[in-house]
Formats: C-alpha cells, structure tokens, sequence
C-alpha cells in the first residue's frame, strides 16, 4: 500500500507533511511499515539511469534518494540495472531491489531536507551524485558495515569523502550528514549496493549553502568551527 502516490512535491506541503506524520506513528507502531512505501517518481529513475556515471560505471544497481518526502517515508530505492539475484531472489532490469527510510542531516531541516552544504563540518546533508566505495569497512564510531561514498560534481559533493559521509546503522532519526538506516536494513543495504554503484541524492528546492552563507548568521556562528565572530559579524576563519 503506497502512502503518497501523486506527485512528490504533495508530500512538501506543510498541511499534508505534519497530519502524515502522525498516521505514520500511529502505522508504525501498529507494524504496518509497508503504509510508509512510495513508488520512485520514474523522472528521476530515469535521470540516475541515464546520467553520465551510471553509463560509464558498470554497477549492478543505482540508488535514488528522494529528499521531496519527509523523513518517516521510505525514500529510498536500489534500483535494478540489469538482472540481479539478491538474497535468493531474481529481479529484472528496472525494478526495486530495496524500498526503505534514511535519514538527513538535523541542520539540513527536520521533517525535509532542504538546506544542503559541500562543507567540511557544516553537519549538513548534500546532494547530487555519488558512487559508493567497493568494500564495506568498519566505522570507529558505528560500527561494521559501513560504505563510504564519493561525491562526483563539484561545487555539491566533492568533499563527501573528506567529511567521512558513509552509509551507516543507526536509530536515531537525523545524521551529522552521513545516510543511516536501521541495523537491519544497513547490514543488507550495504551488501547490494558497494562496487561503485551510483547514488542520486534528489531535492526539488534546494538551498546550497557556502562557508560564506553558512556563517553569515551572527546568533549561529557557534555552531560552526569554521566561523568567526568579527564584531557584530560572523565570517569565515
């Protein structure tokens, strides 16, 4: 059953966002999980398909994250390039593998994602594409398996590598930037899709955020190490 089949920017108003949230924890506490699942918008299926990285890469799989849903809703899609088996089962060239939640950044927003940063510290999600690392490593703070990914455009996520942005286990409902999902769910995520795959991280509205901008907020220049307090201004160091 799909909680949200219309146009995905439906799911970014306000009035249909907040009440959904509430039937979510009403569903997922009753442990109908499949009431939170939406189908991939195929415009963006398509793009992560045809895009420049997923000709030249070979992977088996593509991965799209659609950050126009809010974070209870399963956002998340592995997508079949050409015929898979995973965990004893056979899916054709076009269809999801894996339908899940995953998380995004506490200062990217709380229910969307809307603010992104390629910068280091920012605690920011980013967006754009990406292609994951060919093994799993053990993370020193969350543990094995963890995957890290490598952001591919510059100027949105060319420094994913330098800030350590990884797939990684978690309950928590926010990231520092990194994409957690459920022990469960990571374990068996992270499996499918290492080998350079290719990862689309959508937003309909982003708002990119520099050094520059992330410090022009005087009563947040705290927040980030980066920033500097010149007088009644915030700058960067």
């Amino acid at each position: 059953m799909s909680l949200i089949s219309s146009e995905p920017r439906c799911a970014r108003c306000p009035f249909v966002a907040v009440p959904l949230l509430f039937l979510a924890i009403l569903v997922g506490t009753s442990g109908c999980a499949s009431f939170m699942a939406v189908s991939p918008d195929p415009k963006l299926v398509e793009s992560l398909e045809t895009s420049p990285w997923s000709k030249k890469h070979t992977a088996d799989v593509g991965i799209l994250i659609d950050y126009d849903y809010p974070f209870f809703i399963k956002r998340l899609w592995v997508i079949a390039f050409k015929e898979v088996e995973f965990e004893g089962e056979k899916f054709e060239p076009g269809a999801v593998i894996m339908n899940t939640r995953v998380s995004h950044a506490h200062r990217s927003g709380w229910l969307f994602a809307t603010r992104f940063s390629n910068v280091k510290e920012s605690r920011h999600s980013s967006r754009g594409y990406f292609k994951t690392a060919r093994k799993l490593h053990p993370s020193p703070k969350h543990g094995y398996p963890a995957l890290k990914v490598h952001g591919l455009q510059r100027g949105l996520n060319e420094k994913a590598k330098n800030r350590s942005i990884i797939f990684h286990k978690s309950s928590s409902l926010h990231s520092i930037g990194c994409f957690m999902t459920s022990p469960e769910v990571n374990k068996r995520l992270t499996k499918l899709i290492r080998g350079g795959a290719i990862l689309y991280v959508h937003a309909s509205d982003p708002e990119d955020l520099t050094e520059k901008e992330l410090c022009a907020g005087i009563d947040t220049c705290d927040a980030y190490p980066f920033c500097v307090r010149d007088r009644d201004r915030c700058v960067p160091k």
